[in-house]
């Protein structure tokens, strides 16, 4: 708790801390109550409770996740920020991914609430919080995942890029402007511009995994067989595919949407909760990043991160393992 009010302090000159109201207090849950010390703050004018976690094990994403709510439905529609004293590298990447609030003093803090993102030896002015565009747009997703997986776009021109990628000149530019305004990449050159990006790799995959997204756009079932051309699998097919997870008895189909707007009008008994076969639509071609039967281990993996199956996220765990890193 000192490093914390320490921590505050020095940070954003917060002072005070004072204890979670006595009367919300009582009507916690014994299990929140022995598990957590709450207090009150703001940041930036906006309220903020502060879980400092007593128990030396620490809670599980998917707990933390039930936990915040439980609290929330006590405390109202406040950020809940857990304390913690110590974590790993793959433990505040995973609180990243669930969009978990957090704080580790003097290392890291996490409010996504608040769009804020502060990590020590961060030169930016406290006020300049991680920028209120959280979520990449389909195509600086696909710019990314692209130069992850399949070729790198480094050197290339704005031009060449839009061609590879299928998107127009000015949707390539903006998704340019949008990556570098997180700090993933720089722009070379005057005339002829290019892309530096200034991690490569899984460091950059995980720089960038905050900012991402599913790129399901849609979801449709049928009993029939899906007749379009082009189709990959998706979802637990895909996954199957990759890794020993056994197949599914549904099949996933994945389609971007463009091929799907002009497929829609031949495809029979689509349904928008049952059927023997699920087609998922995305924002972007899935067929830009892989030319196999599966879609993409990136996107996949985007697709199923949040899944409660432990046998899903362990087969995501093993592809993640096995990725090809460009």
């Amino acid at each position: 708790m000192k490093a914390l009010q320490q921590y505050l302090k020095e940070t954003f000159g917060v002072m005070e801390l004072p204890r979670f109201e006595k009367e919300k207090n009582r009507k916690l849950p014994l299990y929140l109550k022995g598990s957590y010390a709450l207090f009150s703050g703001h940041l930036s004018s906006q309220k903020v409770l502060w879980a400092v976690i007593k128990s030396p094990e620490s809670p599980t994403p998917d707990q933390l996740t039930k936990q915040s709510r439980a609290i929330q439905d006590v405390a109202g529609n406040v950020p809940v920020v857990f304390v913690f004293d110590g974590l790993d590298t793959w433990q505040r990447k995973r609180l990243i991914e669930k969009k978990i609030g957090f704080v580790e003093p003097f290392r890291q803090m996490y409010i996504p609430q608040l769009f804020m993102q502060i990590k020590e030896g961060s030169h930016q002015p406290v006020e300049k919080f991680v920028a209120a565009q959280q979520q990449l747009k389909p195509p600086a997703q696909l710019l990314l995942l692209y130069h992850l997986q399949v070729k790198s776009l480094e050197g290339l021109p704005f031009q060449e890029i839009a061609q590879i990628l299928q998107y127009s000149p000015m949707s390539i530019t903006r998704s340019i402007q949008d990556l570098h305004s997180l700090g993933l990449l720089k722009v070379e050159g005057s005339k002829e511009k290019s892309l530096l990006f200034g991690q490569q790799g899984r460091e950059l995959w995980e720089q960038a995994l905050p900012y991402l997204t599913s790129p399901v756009r849609e979801t449709w079932y049928s009993d029939e067989t899906f007749n379009i051309d082009h189709l990959q699998y998706g979802g637990e097919t895909a996954l199957s595919h990759y890794s020993l997870l056994a197949d599914a008895q549904q099949k996933c189909y994945v389609a971007g949407k463009e091929i799907f707007r002009f497929s829609k009008s031949n495809l029979d008994g689509l349904h928008k909760k049952f059927g023997n076969n699920m087609l998922q639509v995305w924002h972007y071609d899935p067929a830009v990043l892989s030319k196999g039967k599966a879609v993409d281990r990136l996107s996949l993996y985007l697709t199923m991160k949040d899944h409660e199956d432990e046998r899903i996220q362990a087969s995501l765990r093993q592809i993640m393992h096995e990725t090809s890193w460009l």
